[in-house]
């Protein structure tokens, strides 16, 4: 006869701490690694290796390579969501937001170059899905329902609670897809705390100043990083290139037209 006892609950609860730490840990060294490499020549025996866990632990956690790549695209956006509330919690006008907000991308290309990876990544892996953005965000919106949808958006912690695996084929691309249009949904609140304040005087549509804003920004971001050599040598700087994006997108979010 067996005589083993159950496990009580505090022995539960730090079963399952520890592996909440275990991948965590994945996801951190991960980051590392992607942020050092292209994807391609990272390989899970490196990740398995910088988290101290055998390749068949590390399997315990994630099915694939792939996987990991979504928690990491994951993180990286829960983080720098969290930064930007922060922003929108200060008392600066809407537009010194929304400025601020693309301050803070052009700060990440140099200080956290993973952040462009990972957007960079995500377009890709929903490009090799053949879903385009709107595509997508319909898609979800139909399959959940708006309802579902807005509080999926705006509810923080409410992307981590949704059961994707009932809904679509590649659940974890749809989670790290969510907090991407969480991101630009928050980026909105600061224009549309600047058009109340009276700061923001363009009058286009919300998301269409937000795409702007972000197309402006992200384009100038590649093009700097992707000839960063040869303008390095004749003077030209990011600080340079982001002050004077900055100095362009004040003027175009005071544009009466």
């Amino acid at each position: 006869m067996d005589n083993k006892m159950p496990p009580t609950k505090d022995k539960r609860k730090l079963r399952t701490r520890k592996k909440e730490h275990t991948r965590n840990t994945i996801i951190d060294e991960a980051i590392k690694l992607f942020n050092e490499k292209p994807y391609d020549e990272v390989l899970l025996e490196d990740i398995a290796d910088a988290a101290f866990i055998s390749r068949q632990t590390l399997y315990n956690y994630f099915n694939n390579k792939e996987d990991i790549h979504y928690a990491v695209g994951h993180k990286i956006y829960e983080e720098e969501n969290e930064e930007i509330e922060k922003i929108l919690e200060t008392d600066l006008t809407g537009k010194e937001q929304v400025l601020r907000i693309c301050e803070r991308l052009f700060t990440n290309s140099d200080e956290k170059p993973i952040v462009l990876k990972v957007v960079k990544d995500l377009w890709n892996n929903l490009n090799s899905k053949n879903f385009s953005s709107s595509e997508t965000y319909n898609r979800i919106a139909e399959t959940v329902g708006k309802e579902t949808m807005d509080e999926l958006i705006e509810k923080p912690g409410a992307l981590e609670e949704f059961e994707f695996e009932e809904y679509f084929d590649d659940p974890n691309l749809m989670q790290e897809y969510l907090q991407f249009i969480r991101h630009n949904y928050l980026w909105t609140k600061a224009i549309q705390k600047g058009k109340q304040d009276g700061t923001i005087k363009n009058q286009l549509p919300d998301m269409q100043i937000m795409q702007f804003m972000s197309f402006v920004t992200w384009g100038t971001i590649n093009e700097v990083m992707r000839r960063r050599s040869p303008l390095e040598r004749v003077g030209l700087d990011m600080e340079m290139f982001s002050t004077n994006v900055i100095r362009l997108l004040s003027h175009f979010l005071d544009d009466y037209e």
